[in-house]
């Protein structure tokens, strides 16, 4: 027969998995979403010169509003603790990193020489992350302190 300390543990053990999991998925879907960003442009925006919606929609609309929601998330549930900041710079990174991997590259090819990925692109997107980020810690906050008034 299990003991009541027993059970605790393996709740709180199954409670820590289901964060893990959670963390993975929410991480995973930004990359997806990032890397169907890069596989669209080259399937379709260079092919049939549609680079001018393909970064309206993509650029404007879709990685922003994924950092924006992903980032929200993390700050809501409060993954990772005070390190969740630091995931702000690693979303304006691959903010940076879809723009060098789409326009940059293209042209890249196109000239036959290198360029360096445009640093400017990280604050941006570090910007919209920390935005998201702090409305999810403010909600995570609202919801700790109504709890423990209950």
């Amino acid at each position: 027969m299990s003991s009541p300390i027993d059970y605790r543990n393996e709740s709180t053990n199954a409670a820590k998995s289901k964060t893990k999991l959670s963390k993975l998925i929410l991480l995973a879907s930004y990359l997806v979403i990032w890397a169907v960003a890069i596989v669209v442009f080259w399937a379709f925006a260079v092919r049939h010169e549609g680079a001018m919606g393909y970064s309206l929609v993509f650029f404007w609309i879709i990685l922003p509003a994924t950092t924006l929601v992903v980032s929200f998330l993390i700050g809501r549930n409060d993954y990772w603790g005070r390190g969740k900041w630091v995931f702000s710079i690693g979303f304006g990174v691959m903010y940076m990193l879809a723009e060098y991997a789409t326009f940059s590259m293209a042209n890249n090819l196109a000239f036959g020489k290198v360029n360096m990925p445009e640093a400017s692109m990280v604050p941006a997107g570090a910007a919209i992350s920390l935005v998201g980020m702090a409305l999810g810690y403010l909600v995570f906050i609202i919801r700790r302190k109504s709890q423990r008034r209950s």
